[in-house]
C-alpha cells in the first residue's frame, strides 16, 4: 500500500513540474524570440534562432512559438533542450545566413 501512494505521489510531482513550463513568445527590433518559464521562474531566454552561426531573431511569432514547443518537449522528457540544425529544416524554420549551406 505504502508503494502505490509513494508512486501516485511521484505522479503527481511529475505532472505538476510538467504542466509548470510557460512559454512566452516576445517581439524585438527586428523579429521574434521566446522564453521558457518554470513557475514563472525564467528558465530559457532565447533571442535568436539556435544552432545557426549568426545571430538572427525568429521571422514570425509562429516559428518562434514552434522552436520553443520543441524545448519545451524536450524539457518535458527530461531530454538535452539543444536544437540542431536539422530540427530546424524539419520545422521548417526561416533563417538567412550566407555562411549556411
Amino acid at each position: 500500500m505504502k508503494r502505490k501512494i509513494s508512486y501516485f505521489l511521484l505522479g503527481i510531482l511529475l505532472w505538476n513540474c510538467n504542466s509548470s513550463l510557460q512559454i512566452e513568445v516576445y517581439k524585438k527590433d527586428q523579429g521574434y524570440g521566446y522564453k521558457i518559464l518554470d513557475h514563472n521562474k525564467l528558465m530559457i531566454k532565447q533571442q535568436f534562432i539556435p544552432a545557426i552561426p549568426c545571430n538572427y531573431s525568429f521571422v514570425s511569432e509562429e516559428e518562434a512559438y514552434k522552436v520553443a514547443q520543441r524545448v519545451k518537449s524536450k524539457l518535458i522528457k527530461r531530454e538535452n533542450p539543444s536544437i540542431k540544425m536539422e530540427e530546424l529544416k524539419e520545422m521548417k524554420i526561416t533563417y538567412n545566413c550566407n555562411q549556411i549551406k
